[in-house]
């Protein structure tokens, strides 16, 4: 295998994450890891050569155990890996996470930022930014994990998505039948813009309004035009309901 020199700043996170797996004494593979991450087998082979290579990483291959470790059981990638403007950057955006702290993904981004900025306990005072830049809390209104999976799932795969919905003006439920065509944040609160097949068009639904959720069978396309970015025809009279 031809050895890399040198690594993308995007591929950090990755083998932050490599490095937290093999040292927690797991053992993993590279298939494990790969399908952990959500990237390629190869991908990971090639990290894990860069780490042995470039980074003077002791891992090993275990053939009882099947999998990785260190030979050196207190080893871990230095916070000198990166500069120290990058790893500021990544610890910063650690800190910005906390606007999402009632959402859905927060534990998981959270767990990910952590794997990444553990280096930086280990490099005296860089935490300083933790004292002094403050991200004020955004209320956040709750919904069931369930509906947000439910909605990711619609959105991944192009599927209609039944559900009874509550609008701010109606005491209420009823019926709606539509596609899903993005999630959209806004101060703390999660909507679904999608298209209604009732003949509505068009809206956007708060995710704490919804109940009793369904993934259909039936496909969509989902139009470039209908992208929530640039599309024109969507006013602010009627994004919500």
């Amino acid at each position: 295998m031809k050895d890399r020199k040198t690594i993308a700043k995007t591929a950090l996170p990755r083998l932050y994450f490599i490095d937290r797996e093999i040292a927690s004494g797991k053992y993993p593979n590279t298939p494990a890891l790969a399908k952990a991450y959500e990237t390629s087998i190869p991908t990971i082979s090639r990290d894990i050569e860069f780490m042995k290579d470039m980074l003077n990483a002791p891992i090993e291959y275990d053939f009882k155990r099947k999998g990785y470790f260190y030979t050196e059981k207190t080893f871990r990638l230095p916070a000198a890996f990166t500069s120290a403007e990058d790893m500021l950057a990544m610890g910063m955006a650690k800190t910005l996470l906390s606007l999402y702290r009632n959402t859905p993904i927060y534990d998981s981004a959270n767990q990910l930022m952590e794997s990444v900025t553990a280096p930086l306990g280990d490099a005296g005072n860089s935490r300083w930014y933790e004292e002094r830049i403050i991200v004020p809390p955004v209320p956040a209104t709750q919904f069931s994990p369930e509906i947000w999976n439910i909605v990711c799932e619609g959105l991944r795969k192009n599927r209609i998505l039944r559900f009874e919905y509550r609008s701010t003006w109606n005491s209420g439920y009823t019926p709606r039948h539509v596609r899903p065509y993005q999630l959209l944040f806004d101060n703390g609160a999660w909507y679904l813009y999608a298209y209604s097949k009732e003949g509505n068009g068009i809206r956007m639904y708060s995710l704490p309004r919804i109940r009793n959720i369904s993934l259909e069978e039936e496909t969509f396309r989902f139009p470039a035009s209908a992208d929530f970015r640039t599309c024109t025809i969507f006013s602010s009279r009627n994004t919500r309901k």
